[in-house]
This record gives structure tokens, C-alpha cells and sequence, in this order.
């Protein structure tokens, strides 16, 4: 890492959490209707797993032996608790290893230890429990790869983090600065939005750059929600694939001379092609009618395929 801002992990999340810790920083729908977390809150549901892991209960990994991390992994049903577990895992200097939601497939069998969280819902991430003073998410991470799963560090992270607030930042080709919507898009505090599993890299890395940057993170159980979620949220930035963006279009485009639903995408900057067609994003040939129809809504389509 090439500067101290690089150090801690969440950089941007740490920020708000000393700075405004009432303040959202993560959105998730929860009975039909849009419910958020404060930074207090995360940093509270945070700290209550670090304890339970921590706890005289808590027993060692079969995995771990000295001079390795322990990994511990977890399935559960919500995406906010997925990141809270994260953050509590990576705290302790452990490898977080998600194995999916629950109902998304059975356990791994090469999975010998699961850990069970503690009830994270019923404001139990609003009190009982000091938060966390600090977001210091320094453990490695594993992520799923077609070459099976791979453990990234904090620091290979943040080189990918890099990779991606590259292309977030960079400016099509006929694309001038003087664009007043982008201007407003690199002031104000960003909007993110993804489909909410952490065991896949693109997604680990959205969540990563989102708390570098201190962006608004908006997380759904499915990518099927993406288009709707897109509607009601009005994210400056999406993490989907082609099937998920030509549905979000067809949806403007259906509601586009209806008044209020005509102004749902307005605020849309770009959407990032993380899967799909990948032979057509890796070959940087965009469907015509996709790239037109989004340009003509000043929005951009960005592949992005990390390295794993």
C-alpha cells in the first residue's frame, strides 16, 4: 500500500462512524419496506459478534494451528448481518468465509465449522452492546473463483478496491466535465447498490470500495431485485450484469412519461457489468441497443471483471 490512507481498511466508513455515527450507511429491505443501519448500528451489531466469538464459548477452528489465520464460516439469511459478521471475523484477524445465504444451497461438506451468530435483529444492533469504536476489518477474506476459493489479504484487497474506484472514475470517451449531474455525483456522498453476497469477488469488492469511500451501501437478497431496487433507491452506481441491466432499462423505459417514476433513474451515473454475457463484456462488444438506450439516460456501462 502506497499511502496511509491505505492502512485501515473502511477508511471512509471510520470517517462517519467518529464523525456522524447516527447517520445511515446501509440500506436493506426487511418485510417489504425499506429499513437502514446507521454507523453506530453496524459497528454495534459488529461488536456483539467479535464478542460471541470471542467468548469462553467459542471454539477454535479444526483449521487453525499457529502461524495460520482462523477461518470461520458462516451462512445466514440477511445481507446485513453477512456484513456485520464480516466486519467481526476480519476485526479479530480472522479469514471470513461466507458460504452463501440461507436457502442459496446446502453447507460445503469441506466446511467443518460454522459459526452461529448471535440475534442481530429486535434492536439488538441499537443497544445491549457498545459499538465498536473503531471499523478495523483487517483479517483476509475468501472468495469464490472458478478456480475454486482463494484467500485474499487486507492488502490484496485494497489493490482491488483500486482497480475498481479506477473505473468508477473514469470518464467515457465524448464524455466532458462539464457534465452538471457528474459534478454533483463526485461532491455528494455516493449511492451504491448491489445484490447482497459477499463470497463472490466483484461483489466483496463493492462493499470494500464502498467503505473506502464512504458511500451509501444498498444491499438485496437477489439480482432479480436489482431493476426495482434501482427504481426506489436512485443509486449513482449499480453492480450488475447484462440480464439484470436490460431489465432496469425496459423499466424506465416503461415508466418514462409517468411523472415521478420518470425521474427514478435520473440519478444513475453508471452501471458496472460484473456477469452475464461475459464473453460479449470481455470483448468490450456491448449490445448496441443496451449501451444507446442507458447513454441516451446519460448512464454508462462499465465491465469490470477483477482479477482473481
Amino acid at each position: 500500500m502506497d499511502d496511509g490512507s491505505r492502512a485501515i481498511p473502511w477508511t471512509g466508513w471510520n470517517r462517519g462512524l467518529q464523525g456522524h455515527p447516527e447517520q445511515p450507511v446501509l440500506f436493506f429491505l426487511r418485510g417489504g419496506q425499506w429499513r437502514w443501519w446507521s454507523y453506530r448500528e453496524l459497528a454495534t451489531a459488529g461488536a456483539r459478534v467479535a464478542a460471541a466469538l470471542s467468548g469462553p464459548e467459542a471454539e477454535p477452528s479444526p483449521e487453525a494451528r499457529p502461524g495460520h489465520e482462523q477461518r470461520v464460516s458462516f451462512q445466514v439469511e440477511r445481507s446485513r448481518h453477512s456484513l456485520a459478521i464480516d466486519l467481526a471475523v476480519r476485526t479479530l484477524g480472522r479469514v471470513s468465509a461466507p458460504e452463501g445465504s440461507v436457502g442459496a444451497g446446502a453447507i460445503p461438506t469441506e466446511v467443518e465449522s460454522l459459526f452461529r451468530p448471535p440475534e442481530l435483529d429486535k434492536g439488538a444492533a441499537r443497544g445491549g452492546c457498545d459499538p465498536m469504536a473503531e471499523l478495523r476489518p483487517m483479517g483476509s477474506v475468501e472468495v469464490k473463483s472458478p478456480e475454486g476459493p482463494q484467500v485474499w489479504t487486507a492488502e490484496r484487497l485494497a489493490s482491488g478496491v483500486s482497480a475498481l474506484a479506477t473505473v468508477l472514475a473514469r470518464v467515457p470517451e465524448g464524455d466532458g466535465t462539464s457534465d452538471g449531474r457528474r459534478e454533483r455525483g463526485v461532491k455528494e456522498r455516493p449511492v451504491a447498490l448491489a445484490a447482497g453476497t459477499l463470497e463472490r469477488l466483484e461483489e466483496r469488492l463493492w462493499v470494500e470500495w464502498a467503505a473506502d469511500r464512504d458511500a451509501v451501501l444498498v444491499l438485496v437478497e437477489s439480482e432479480d431485485a436489482l431493476p426495482w431496487a434501482t427504481s426506489w433507491i436512485r443509486p449513482h452506481y449499480v453492480l450488475g450484469g447484462l440480464v439484470a441491466a436490460r431489465a432496469a432499462l425496459a423499466f424506465a423505459l416503461e415508466h418514462e412519461g409517468s411523472g415521478r417514476w420518470a425521474r427514478r433513474f435520473r440519478r444513475l451515473e453508471r452501471w458496472v457489468l460484473s456477469r452475464g454475457e461475459e464473453g460479449a463484456v470481455r470483448s468490450s462488444s456491448l449490445p448496441p441497443d443496451l449501451v444507446a438506450g442507458w447513454g441516451a439516460r446519460e448512464v454508462t456501462l462499465t465491465p469490470f471483471f477483477p482479477k482473481d
